[in-house]
């Protein structure tokens, strides 16, 4: 059995997440690549990450659940795993709602979740960027605020910890790159698996 390539992205919310691991989909499929998706932001594993009842249990719940997703897609047979919310956006997230509750973030349970998220090696990650020029979301989403501090949570720890990864806008920055480099990755792991 092939490992797939595993493809990450995360973000906040209505940064254009969906729509980039769809074109990256559509390019994978186009050179002939089995696809699988893992997403996670199903209701009922985002209701335990709401901002007034997110904690470090839930967090690592959440993580734990996405790592369990993205190991069961890689089990399907497929040449490329997309992982809509990477594991490591539960922590951004539990980030955010801890300073918009204007509580203290405890470097504990911070490391804790944290830790558990990086046991989960991306080939490939991307962090869609906020982009201060489309519209405000609508009702189904989280307040502006929550989703600034979500998005500089995300950067901030992804660069911080020294998590290679590449920035995309969603108006359109940085796709060409972000599509290329999953397409590239993919194929060299599948070629170099045929060639063992």
């Amino acid at each position: 059995m092939i490992m797939p390539a595993l493809i990450g992205v995360l973000g906040a919310s209505c940064t254009g997440k969906t729509s980039l691991l769809n074109q990256i989909q559509y390019e994978l499929t186009r050179h002939g690549v089995v696809v699988a998706r893992a997403d996670l932001q199903t209701q009922w594993a985002t209701d335990l990450q709401q901002t007034d009842t997110s904690t470090e249990l839930t967090t690592s719940l959440h993580v734990a659940m996405g790592i369990v997703g993205e190991l069961k897609a890689a089990t399907a047979g497929a040449h490329a795993v997309l992982v809509d919310d990477a594991v490591y956006a539960p922590v951004a997230r539990y980030a955010a709602a801890k300073e918009l509750r204007q509580e203290r973030i405890d470097p504990l349970d911070f490391r804790r979740a944290w830790s558990l998220a990086a046991t989960q090696r991306y080939d490939v990650l991307l962090a869609t960027v906020l982009d201060s020029e489309m519209p405000e979301p609508g009702p189904r989403d989280r307040p502006g605020q929550y989703r600034e501090l979500v998005d500089r949570y995300v950067h901030e720890l992804l660069t911080q910890e020294g998590v290679d990864y590449l920035a995309v806008g969603r108006s359109g920055w940085g796709k060409e790159d972000a599509i290329r480099r999953s397409v590239e990755v993919t194929l060299l792991r599948l070629r170099s698996a045929i060639a063992a």
